[in-house]
């Protein structure tokens, strides 16, 4: 179940064939989308923190250190972004989470009408 709440606003890109994934204790969420923040038109948003881009490896290795040693392994990052964030942007965040040995990435969609 799902235990956070984006404090930022997002328009998801939408798909045909969308699958849903489980949430559970190792999941950790990851929202970029449009907010508060005046040196980026884009804000970032993990669980219900919000944080600076350059932090995001490292706040999402944090939140898996936290969970159980059984978990650990399975996190889970289920990335929700706005679908006119650049995808740059979209990039360095996977780079930071591979360093940050999190190699499992969700992308969040909507389904096509």
């Amino acid at each position: 179940m799902r235990q956070s709440t984006a404090a930022v606003d997002y328009v998801l890109p939408s798909g045909k064939h969308l699958m849903s994934v489980p949430t559970d204790p190792s999941t950790i969420h990851l929202y970029i989308g449009t907010g508060n923040s005046a040196n980026s038109p884009w804000t970032a948003q993990i669980n219900n923190q919000i944080v600076r881009f350059e932090e995001i490896g490292a706040t999402a290795a944090a939140i898996r250190d936290k969970m159980p040693i059984d978990n650990q392994p399975q996190a889970t990052v289920i990335l929700r972004a706005d679908k006119n964030v650049p995808m740059q942007l979209i990039n360095e965040i996977k780079q930071q989470l591979r360093q940050a040995h999190l190699y499992r990435l969700v992308y969040g969609a909507s389904e096509m009408q």
